[in-house]
C-alpha cells in the first residue's frame, strides 16, 4: 500500500461539531435575509459584528413558484451548512412574502439542525433602526455562542468538500463536481 494512501486513512482535521452530527471547518454566524428588502439590514449588522457572514438575497418577488422553491432551498441550505454555527434570519415581518421564503418558515426549517437560529423582523422591532439595533444585539449573542465551541480533531471521513465550477469551459463543471 502506498504511503499516501496510508496517510489518508489517518488524516485528521480540526473542526467544529454541530448538534446534528455534522462537522464544519468554519464557525460563522450567518446573517440570512428572508427577502431582498432586508439586505441593507444584514449589511449594517455585519459591519457592527465581527464573526458574522452576510448573504445577499436576490429576492423572490416576481419569480415563478419553482424559482421561489429553489431560492428557499438555497437559503435553508446556507443556514444548515456545517460551517455555520448559528443563524440570524432577518425579515420585514414573520410571515411576509411568499410562504416558501418567509422568515418563520426559514427559522423552523433551520432549527431542525439543532443549531441556534433566531429571527428579527422590521415589523416586530418597530422600524428599521430598531431592527438593526436588535439584530446587532442578537448577532453578538450568537457570536459569543459560536466562540465557545471548541475545535476538535476529526478523521477525514467527517469532511464534506464542495467544489465550484470554474465556468472556463463546458467540462470544468463535470471535472470539478464528479
Amino acid at each position: 500500500m502506498s504511503t499516501a494512501r496510508k496517510q489518508s486513512r489517518n488524516a485528521t482535521f480540526l473542526g467544529y461539531r454541530r448538534p446534528d452530527g455534522s462537522v464544519g471547518v468554519r464557525n460563522y454566524v450567518l446573517l440570512l435575509p428572508a427577502d431582498k428588502w432586508v439586505n441593507m439590514l444584514t449589511g449594517q449588522i455585519a459591519g457592527w459584528v465581527v464573526g458574522t457572514k452576510q448573504f445577499v438575497s436576490p429576492g423572490e418577488y416576481g419569480r415563478p413558484s419553482a424559482d421561489r422553491e429553489l431560492l428557499a432551498r438555497v437559503l435553508k441550505g446556507l443556514g444548515m451548512n456545517p460551517n455555520v454555527a448559528a443563524v440570524l434570519v432577518l425579515g420585514m415581518a414573520p410571515e411576509y412574502g411568499y410562504p416558501e421564503c418567509c422568515a418563520t418558515k426559514l427559522v423552523e426549517d433551520i432549527a431542525r439542525t439543532g443549531k441556534p437560529v433566531e429571527m428579527v423582523t422590521v415589523k416586530q422591532a418597530g422600524g428599521t433602526h430598531r431592527a438593526i439595533e436588535q439584530g446587532v444585539e442578537v448577532a453578538r449573542k450568537l457570536v459569543r455562542y459560536a466562540s465557545a465551541i471548541p475545535r476538535e480533531p476529526f478523521d477525514a471521513g467527517h469532511l464534506t468538500v464542495g467544489v465550484k465550477c470554474g465556468t472556463s469551459d463546458p467540462f470544468s463543471g463535470i471535472a470539478g463536481n464528479p
